[in-house]
């Protein structure tokens, strides 16, 4: 068993060569050093979305199926699934080894007798091993390519994991849902119905991946164009972030001790969501942080009105350190 973990952590290199078995396509699957879906991250895939903005409103796909699978990790059925990675990987070895873990016996306690009962499986991937994602990720690849090669509509899906979204022009969006459910129900799968959306981003925004996507109009033209900025869901999960690192029983620290975690946070937040008309947010994070920095030291200084009035943007950022979120738009994120 320890060998077989172990050797677990290896598999993703395997599957690496095979740079298409699990890559999610794309209208931009063709740009320089793109990434698999083995070693990209979801900002990758939203910045697909970001990077064809353009062509999303010029063809006017404002017809969004916001797609929720249900279940999906816990339905995929092992033999079709077998029978794709098959067609890939041809060592026998490592097919086997496959096998065994998809196969593994479920391990469940008689609620009665408290007694541990071993039942076999024929469908779903063992959720926390490295080999789970990759596999759930391959068995969606051909979806990918049925919709983004395939449909005479021309539609455009974004996918990461299970989580997609498809852009379809005006008129199309109805017939597309209806073949994807067939699409789905023909490999053991299903739409979670009640959380599964056909939308006009003209009316309608939907959340992804932690950004909201909807349609606005320009005040001068008048044309719609796309509008991409993190959700308030995302945002609100932040501040409570923020808050937890600066709860009262943080006031026996120092800003030295206490500002480089919170820089750790808000750089890996603005990374994420760099993309899209992300300026409001970012001012508005900032303005956050200025303020809960503030409340926080008037607490730890007895509410002094002194020390309360010293501690200013200005020395937050210049004195203290503490990171800036970018609003303008020629930031580059790898310059931080």
């Amino acid at each position: 068993m320890a060998k077989d973990q172990e050797f677990s952590f290896f598999l993703p290199s395997i599957f690496l060569p095979a740079r298409d078995f699990a890559c999610s396509r794309s209208p931009h699957r063709n740009r320089p050093q793109r990434k698999t879906f083995f070693t990209r991250g979801c900002g990758d895939a939203e910045g697909e979305i970001i990077w064809g903005n353009f062509n999303w409103a010029s063809s006017g796909r404002w017809e969004v199926i916001d797609a929720d699978l249900s279940g999906y990790f816990d339905s995929i059925p092992h033999g079709k699934l077998l029978r794709i990675v098959s067609r890939r990987i041809s060592d026998g070895g490592i097919l086997k080894l496959i096998r065994g873990w998809l196969k593994a016996p479920i391990v469940e306690r008689d609620p009665r007798t408290g007694k541990p009962n071993q039942k076999g499986n024929d469908q779903g991937t063992p959720q926390g091993g490295v080999i789970s994602p990759l596999l759930a990720n391959a068995y969606l690849n051909q979806l990918d390519w049925e919709v983004n090669e395939r449909c005479e509509s021309k539609p455009v899906m974004v996918r990461y994991a299970d989580d997609f979204v498809i852009l379809a022009r005006k008129g199309n969006g109805a017939e597309l849902l209806e073949r994807l459910k067939r699409w789905l129900t023909r490999r053991g799968l299903k739409l979670n119905e009640t959380k599964t959306r056909l939308v006009d981003l003209r009316q309608e925004g939907i959340r992804f991946l932690g950004f909201e996507m909807m349609g606005r109009r320009a005040r001068r033209s008048q044309k719609w164009y796309p509008h991409v900025e993190p959700h308030p869901k995302s945002m609100q999960k932040l501040r409570e972030t923020v808050r937890e690192k600066l709860n009262r029983g943080t006031l026996n620290r120092g800003l030295e001790e206490v500002i480089p975690e919170l820089n750790r946070q808000l750089k890996g937040w603005s990374h994420y969501f760099h993309y899209g008309n992300s300026t409001r947010a970012f001012e508005q994070v900032n303005r956050y942080m200025v303020g809960r920095l503030s409340r926080w030291w008037w607490r730890k200084h007895g509410c002094c009105y002194g020390q309360w009035n010293t501690l200013t943007a200005e020395d937050l950022y210049e004195r203290w350190g503490l990171f800036k979120l970018p609003t303008y738009a020629a930031w580059n994120r790898s310059s931080t």
